[in-house]
């Protein structure tokens, strides 16, 4: 099973101010986080963040350790926040011969219960067009909170064709697996670039 997040900011007080997150401190912003993304996991399932993990070496490292503890494949699509990480990801720094991936941006299959398959795109930002749009394949995205500036508009983008934003807060920090994601976009309008069959 494959499963989808982002924007987890762990130790990060200010995204609690920011976002408005139902969280006393950091730590039990954390623990919440961290107990409900791998919760649901399984040994030998895939687990794609897009973006914005953590500033702080120590949970980066926490985060791995999870991960490898439950034999979970993590995939690190980096965001805006994790620049110090891809510096030091193109140095080799220790910590990333512990992940399976690491990218600006990512392309996936999910599959259904019946075997289709489905082009999928992970970039932290969200995109008007992409690889395979034009075919409606689907966009995971990220970057834009409860409380970014104009998230109405943002929204609405959203959900203007098959794009999903997987920012925590507005699934409950709580990942969404490969099935959520296709019954989600099952109901979202073709992309405005998809070409139509004659």
């Amino acid at each position: 099973m494959k499963w989808f997040s982002s924007d987890w900011h762990l130790g990060h007080s200010m995204t609690i101010e920011k976002s408005g997150r139902p969280f006393k401190d950091v730590e039990e912003m954390d623990n919440v986080i961290l107990d409900n993304m791998f919760s649901q996991t399984k040994r030998g399932d895939d687990f794609y963040f897009i973006g914005d993990l953590s500033w702080d070496r120590e949970r980066v490292e926490k985060v791995y350790s999870i991960a490898k503890q439950n034999k979970i494949r993590f995939h690190w699509v980096l965001g805006n926040h994790d620049k110090r990480w891809r510096k030091q990801f193109r140095n080799t720094i220790k910590v990333y011969n512990k992940m399976n991936t690491m990218s600006e941006m990512m392309d996936v299959k999910l599959t259904d219960t019946d075997g289709n398959h489905y082009p999928t795109v992970l970039c932290h930002y969200p995109m008007l067009t992409w690889d395979k749009s034009h075919y409606n394949s689907f966009l995971l995205f990220g970057h834009h909170h409860l409380t970014t500036h104009k998230a109405d508009e943002i929204k609405k983008f959203e959900y203007s064709g098959k794009r999903i934003n997987v920012c925590c807060e507005f699934h409950d920090f709580r990942p969404l697996s490969e099935l959520d994601i296709i019954n989600i976009m099952a109901a979202r309008p073709d992309n405005w670039d998809l070409i139509k069959k004659e």
